[in-house]
């Protein structure tokens, strides 16, 4: 009996995998309500589009006004046409972003300083950089 309540355990995950709803691509009117396909591909560019894709897990028929979507198409999902039946639409998915190990470039890091007590104390001054003279204060020390 334990081995067998172990086992439908196991299986219940694969069954849920497996009974993924499908994704629609539904065309709506600015109230929401549904209409053929063809309203919103017909569009020609030029004044107010009234029509809009909308995307969602439930299939709606021409007439009904849509609910538990968006207007925005989730990332990496297929949509399906309520009108052909067939997918229509993939959307990108996600970029994925990779850490990179920092680069230093001879002192030019996270602070800009270089690391040298002469260049500390230059920066640190309250001439912002500068001497009587106009002139640059390098590593030097000049004031």
């Amino acid at each position: 009996m334990k081995k067998s309540k172990n086992i439908s355990l196991c299986i219940l995950p694969l069954l849920l995998l497996s009974c993924a709803s499908p994704n629609y691509r539904n065309c709506v009117d600015k109230n929401g309500r549904v209409y053929p396909d063809t309203y919103c591909s017909s569009y020609s560019g030029t004044g107010p589009n009234t029509f809009l894709w909308y995307y969602a897990t439930s299939r709606f028929t021409t007439g009904q006004v849509v609910r538990g979507g968006s207007y925005i198409p989730a990332p990496g999902r297929s949509y399906t046409s309520i009108t052909t039946n067939k997918v229509v639409y993939t959307s990108p998915k996600p970029a994925t972003v990779t850490a990179s190990t920092p680069t230093n470039r001879n002192g030019f890091g996270s602070s800009g300083l270089s690391g040298s007590s002469k260049s500390v104390s230059a920066t640190t001054t309250t001439r912002s950089g500068f001497g009587s003279t106009g002139r640059s204060m390098g590593s030097s020390g000049m004031s």
